[in-house]
């Protein structure tokens, strides 16, 4: 993540919620939600599959699609 990128994640949570982050704060997130992307893929993907489809489509994504 760029140094610009942080002092953004930074402002932002301390504006919003009067937290404190760091960069190791931000690292976590990052790496929970890298985490829970690929979750979601792997879970698309065996959708798809199951349903004879080498191709990932929409209806595959474990997400609410409202």
């Amino acid at each position: 993540m760029p140094v610009l990128a942080i002092e953004r994640f930074e402002r932002f949570f301390r504006a919003a919620a009067s937290l404190d982050v760091d960069k190791s704060d931000l690292k976590r997130y990052g790496d929970f939600v890298d985490k829970k992307v690929y979750d979601l893929l792997l879970i698309a993907q065996a959708t798809a599959k199951a349903n004879g489809r080498d191709v990932i489509a929409p209806q595959d994504m474990a997400i609410n699609q409202s």
